[in-house]
């Protein structure tokens, strides 16, 4: 049977202090025993203790070279040192520590006192330990969280590639109605946009822990703006909602909006998210606002008539937040926000009975990079 007893190596050249010490700490841990530093290295590395009661005054190699060797070794780096000594001055005190001890005690051994410090010492090993192996267990979900997402997206991009390639081949026939091919190409275009939230699902994990990298281009926002609106024009319909547009100068729909710098895939996701997210939250027979402002930054705003609860207002851009939507995930604004973050912006709320629901985007009208 393993005994589960933390393990301490008590290290002392006299032999009635080892034996004061075993009969302070025998029945509460597995003991070891050295009676000089150069045994103590052994024994350590041997062992591989959970603390180590270390006597500073022995002979060939005292104390404090000991924890010098000790901590020198990355096998036995991480082992807590406590110093026992006769030394007492101040000096000697901080000497210990500078050479890596975590405690210090003077003799003569109080018992009561010493049983206190060395479980303090063993729980913040204990602590530590627990630490790095949380630490361990991020970095491998991490690992797996990478490989599962490239695994995903590349099985799922074999299917979209024959979506993209079959229509092209079929509008190759010449026999096919001017409508028919304006569905061959909705297929098209459909699956080139989920091919590029494929891409962007790993992207989106890059953002959270600042490695993504970003280049800005001229980006126009009408047609990406106008793409939303049709995917999303079943339930425009359903519940009979009118959406209104504002690109500054170009008010028309078939005219381009004024370019602001960005990444259009990244627009395209941030503004489906929130378009999509009016669109779901709009009460029937309203309008739905979607307006650019051009100035010294590029303001969009996407405002509907609805009203976001009171409970989650002060959290909508947080991650995981929904309330009142089916299979709602609470990703759709958060992933919108962290986007407008990683283009130089912000996302923030305006919510009222008198003014619905308004989300606006600031971003900043930056030099193409």
């Amino acid at each position: 049977m393993t005994d589960n007893k933390n393990k301490i190596l008590l290290v002392d050249d006299e032999h009635a202090n080892l034996q004061l010490l075993q009969q302070i700490l025998q029945d509460k841990y597995q003991l070891s025993y050295a009676n000089s530093g150069i045994q103590a290295v052994k024994i350590a590395n041997k062992l591989k203790p959970d603390l180590i009661l270390l006597d500073i005054m022995m002979p060939d190699m005292d104390g404090y070279e000991t924890c010098r060797n000790l901590k020198s070794n990355p096998a036995t780096a991480s082992i807590p040192v406590m110093f026992l000594s006769a030394l007492g001055e101040e000096e000697d005190e901080t000497f210990g520590f500078e050479v890596g001890g975590v405690d210090f005690l003077s003799k003569p051994i109080k018992p009561l006192i010493l049983q206190a410090r060395v479980h303090t010492q063993l729980e913040l090993k204990k602590n530590r330990d627990d630490l790095l192996r949380q630490n361990e267990i991020l970095q491998e979900n991490v690992k797996l969280r990478e490989d599962i997402d490239n695994i995903t997206r590349h099985d799922l991009k074999a299917p979209l590639i024959g979506m993209i390639n079959i229509p092209k081949l079929i509008m190759k026939n010449s026999g096919l109605e001017e409508k028919q091919q304006i569905l061959l190409k909705s297929i098209t275009k459909s699956a080139y946009r989920m091919l590029n939230m494929i891409n962007l699902s790993l992207d989106l994990y890059k953002m959270e822990i600042g490695v993504f990298e970003y280049c800005s281009m001229p980006v126009n926002l009408a047609p990406i703006v106008w793409d939303i609106v049709e995917e999303n024009r079943s339930l425009i319909r359903l519940k009979n909602l009118t959406i209104n547009t504002d690109f500054g100068d170009n008010p028309d729909k078939n005219d381009n909006a004024p370019a602001v710098s960005g990444d259009e895939l990244l627009f395209y996701s941030m503004l489906s998210n929130t378009i999509k997210n009016a669109i779901e939250a709009s009460p029937d027979d309203e309008m739905i606002s979607i307006r650019i402002e051009m100035g010294n930054d590029t303001k969009i705003r996407i405002r509907n008539r609805g009203e976001v609860p009171l409970e989650i207002r002060d959290r909508f851009f947080d991650k995981y937040v929904t309330k009142g939507k089916d299979g709602g995930t609470g990703l759709g604004t958060y992933s919108a926000a962290l986007i407008a973050k990683t283009m130089g912006g912000s996302a923030c709320l305006n919510t009222a009975d008198s003014l619905g629901t308004e989300v606006i985007f600031t971003l900043p009208n930056r030099p193409y990079s």
